[in-house]
């Protein structure tokens, strides 16, 4: 009786040992299910990410790329915009530079031309000097005496005249090329042989020129000296450039002033 109810109690123990380990067996059947589930979560979540983060990668690098894209399309009109500008500012630039030169050109020009009255100005005044200096005191003292010695009695556009054939004939080939050797030139003026001319040359040297005759005579001297070639006379203009010759009475002469004739 004790042995069946031992051999009772074992197989009871064998049963519920069996149903243990049947059962741990189960749990741990379960809790690898459960742990392979959930490694295998855990993976498909990580690998989820992994996909998210290439998805997320590539959308970003799509993006990049997009905006890249896009800069340089927008670069690309930004300089195509930048070139049509230059272009038309190119284009623009020679009309602009051209009212420039031309403002600079008329500038200059205006600048060219107040200069070139300067430079006229100056040359009116150089030659007006120079036309002074063309002469010495000699032929001044020279010229006014025989002025004095030929026509003292005339009018002032008489006395004026007799010097204009004086530098007349100095500019012409066929008389000497200077004041005194017209004067003195053989038979040609009276004065030069009857002592008229030394005479008035001594009150000259002496200071004692000085009547208004003789004024007059000096600065009809002076006027032709600076190659004044006109006289006045009687309400009219004659110019005497080609005159050559005077006398009280001269074969087909052209004016006639006062006492003198002249061709």
């Amino acid at each position: 009786m004790k042995l069946k109810s031992i051999i009772t109690v074992l197989l009871a123990g064998s049963v519920l040992l069996s149903t243990q380990q049947t059962s741990m067996v189960a749990k741990a059947a379960v809790e690898e299910t459960v742990i392979s589930n959930t490694v295998t979560q855990e993976d498909q979540a990580t690998e989820n990410v992994k996909a998210t983060r290439s998805v997320t990668t590539s959308a970003v690098e799509m993006d990049a790329e997009q905006v890249k894209a896009d800069q340089s399309d927008v670069d690309g009109n930004v300089i195509a915009s930048g070139t049509a500008i230059v272009q038309e500012q190119v284009a623009v630039a020679p009309v602009v530079q051209t009212e420039e030169q031309d403002v600079t050109v008329n500038s200059e020009t205006t600048q060219s031309q107040t200069t070139g009255a300067k430079v006229i100005s100056q040359k009116k005044t150089s030659t007006k000097r120079a036309a002074k200096k063309t002469y010495s005191s000699t032929d001044l003292k020279l010229l006014s005496c025989i002025i004095y010695a030929e026509a003292s009695g005339e009018p002032y556009a008489g006395k004026k005249a007799v010097g204009i054939v004086v530098m007349n004939r100095k500019a012409s080939k066929s008389f000497p090329n200077t004041v005194k050797g017209v004067i003195y030139q053989k038979f040609q003026f009276g004065p030069v042989r009857n002592g008229a001319l030394k005479r008035a040359m001594s009150r000259y040297q002496a200071g004692k020129f000085k009547s208004a005759s003789e004024k007059a005579c000096i600065k009809a001297a002076r006027e032709v000296l600076a190659g004044d070639k006109k006289v006045s006379y009687n309400g009219k203009v004659y110019d005497l450039k080609t005159f050559h010759f005077f006398s009280t009475k001269v074969k087909h002469a052209r004016l006639r002033i006062a006492h003198h004739q002249f061709k």
